[in-house]
């Protein structure tokens, strides 16, 4: 977005929960792979999105995938 503003965009500064640019090991994996698949860099939208599957992901492996017969253990564990 900075880069098409031109010079109307310098000195701009935003706040965003995430960053391409984060440098720990999670967040080089998840944007290498992310590059990798689509060829491109990833949005703060991307990144939410994956960490949301993890998330979900992981609550399920906490209840074998029972969702409906362990609603109560499957929201703890999300």
């Amino acid at each position: 977005m900075l880069a098409a503003a031109g010079k109307a965009g310098e000195g701009y500064y935003l706040s965003s929960p995430w960053s391409a640019g984060f440098d720990n090991a999670a967040n080089k994996k998840f944007v290498a792979e992310f590059q990798k698949e689509y060829k491109r860099m990833p949005t703060v939208y991307a990144a939410q999105a994956y960490d949301t599957a993890v998330l979900i992901g992981t609550a399920l492996k906490a209840v074998g995938g029972d969702v409906k017969g362990k609603p109560d253990a499957f929201r703890a564990a999300l």
